[in-house]
């Protein structure tokens, strides 16, 4: 069973967006289907990749941010800032390594994940649409 589910209510709307948050869902469930059995070797390496693509999907939002002139960029863009640091953060801590950490990580990543999308990200997908993004 998965941890996190991607539902029709996640949907900003825009193709890329919508795939890129997909992705990351999975690599949630990844994470958390293998925390109880892997190393925390593994565990740093699943965490790892998780924040490179994160910051690659941030990019991605970012980029259409200033090409349009999104008027919430800044704020939006300090989210972002927010949510890396606190990953960069459990990194170090995950250098410990224990099971507890990984069972509050996956926690905190979907809900961190599910509350932007539906909070921040939802306010900006009509701006882009509006622009013809797809």
């Amino acid at each position: 069973m998965e941890f996190m589910h991607w539902t029709k209510s996640l949907s900003v709307g825009i193709a890329e967006i919508d795939d890129q948050h997909k992705k990351m869902i999975g690599m949630i469930n990844t994470f958390h289907d293998h925390q109880k059995t892997d190393s925390i070797k593994a565990m740093k390496e699943l965490l790892g990749s998780m924040a490179s693509y994160t910051v690659y999907h941030f990019n991605t939002e970012e980029a259409y941010f200033d090409k349009f002139n999104y008027p919430h960029t800044d704020a939006h863009k300090k989210e972002h800032e927010k949510f890396i640091a606190e990953v960069y953060s459990v990194q170090a801590r995950l250098e410990g390594g224990t099971l507890l950490l990984a069972l509050e990580l996956t926690g905190f990543l979907k809900k961190w994940l599910t509350d932007h999308i539906m909070g921040s990200d939802k306010k900006y997908a009509p701006f882009l649409v509006s622009k013809g993004v797809k």
